[in-house]
């Protein structure tokens, strides 16, 4: 009998074990596993996760909340991305694997369109068109190659200056007399107050603060004399 009791608290001790490695490989992940609660929400019993302001969500509504975030305005005082509760954002990475796969895909597929503070829609078929189609104030939508928008009015483009905003028409302005320069992507007005002419936006471009060219694959295409070189 006493051995096979050493035998059953061995097991045990083994499957304890097996379990803390479980836990520290999920940790390590940075996954999170369900936990049953009454849902904030829908105020249902069920699998919930624990968001990081402390609020429960059960898996629908959940989904619920990644659907919203891909929804309504893009402006940033109406935008729903990131997934947030409280104002906390909700880790993607962390409940991937409790989503459906469907819902994943689309998430993941538009997600640059979510992060992008000033999207470029093609004017004709409204795709969204990404960094890597724009340069120089136009954007080329990849599904109607003949077609190009002006990243500045969103509308087809065209010669000459937008019809902009009055007051985004008077920046403008003042950046040809103060001698700012605008980026060749996404049209953001950038003021060089030392360092190299090698301009690096916050949008991912990159260009020459001298002439305005954008960087091809991370290198230079002007012949602009730097007082560095």
């Amino acid at each position: 009998m006493a051995d096979d009791h050493r035998e059953t608290s061995d097991q045990e001790e083994d499957d304890l074990e097996a379990e803390n490695e479980d836990d520290e490989t999920e940790a390590k992940d940075g996954r999170v596993e369900l936990q049953w609660q009454e849902c904030d929400s829908c105020s249902e019993d069920d699998g919930c996760y624990r968001a990081p302001c402390g609020h429960d969500y059960c898996i629908n509504c959940l989904v619920t909340i990644i659907v919203n975030s891909m929804d309504g305005e893009f402006s940033d005082d109406k935008r729903q991305y990131p997934p947030r509760c409280c104002e906390a954002h909700i880790p993607f990475g962390a409940i991937r694997h409790l989503l459906p796969t469907g819902l994943v895909q689309t998430f993941e597929a538009k997600e640059p369109e979510l992060k992008d503070h000033n999207p470029v829609y093609c004017h004709a078929c409204k795709q969204y068109i990404d960094d890597s189609q724009r340069k120089n104030s136009l954007a080329s939508c990849p599904s109607c190659p003949s077609m190009r928008t002006c990243i500045e009015c969103k509308k087809a483009a065209h010669a000459g200056e937008c019809s902009e905003d009055p007051d985004e028409k008077k920046l403008r302005e003042r950046a040809r007399e103060e001698g700012w320069k605008i980026c060749p992507r996404c049209r953001t007005v950038i003021e060089k107050a030392e360092g190299c002419n090698h301009i690096t936006c916050a949008c991912g471009a990159e260009f020459c603060y001298l002439c305005g060219e954008e960087y091809d694959d991370g290198g230079r295409t002007c012949w602009c004399v730097w007082e560095d070189d």
